[in-house]
């Protein structure tokens, strides 16, 4: 299974649940366009219960068509919680399946600590990314392509 992790767009800084602001929605088109050019074509999009994640996957969608949508509460914030991940959702979508996860800095702060480096710099502010993890032979993971979020 090849694990892919998206951060939402640029948002707002004026609500509780805030949403994208135009340039994040450009931010997540150009994601879309790139995991599209990556041939990166997921079978299920698990994201977290935020108007800005939403926005995302649903961004994300438009150019990856037939994925099913799954809120969940919470995407891996440590090695216990990724393993379960894993467990839970590797099964569903096989060894050649692709997990799209959507959700915040938090997660793409665990990813870069704990299966970096990365093979392009990814900045941790308010812009979207992706990182593409690919299992390793010794059961390990590693980020084997990045987005950093913007096309200069």
């Amino acid at each position: 299974m090849r694990v892919v992790f998206v951060r939402h767009g640029q948002r707002s800084q004026s609500e509780l649940d805030p949403p994208l602001t135009s340039a994040g929605h450009r931010m997540v088109r150009e994601t879309g366009e790139w995991l599209a050019s990556h041939q990166i074509h997921p079978d299920l999009c698990l994201l977290t219960p935020t108007r800005r994640t939403r926005q995302t996957a649903e961004g994300l969608l438009e150019r990856l068509p037939h994925v099913r949508r799954r809120p969940v509460d919470a995407l891996p914030e440590g090695d216990h919680a990724w393993e379960r991940l894993v467990a839970s959702w590797g099964p569903r979508i096989g060894d050649h399946g692709v997990l799209l996860l959507v959700g915040h800095h938090p997660s793409l702060h665990y990813l870069l600590a704990r299966f970096g480096p990365s093979p392009v710099p990814v900045p941790l502010s308010n812009v979207a990314a992706a990182l593409v993890l690919d299992p390793l032979f010794t059961g390990q993971w590693a980020i084997s392509a990045a987005w950093p979020g913007e096309s200069g």
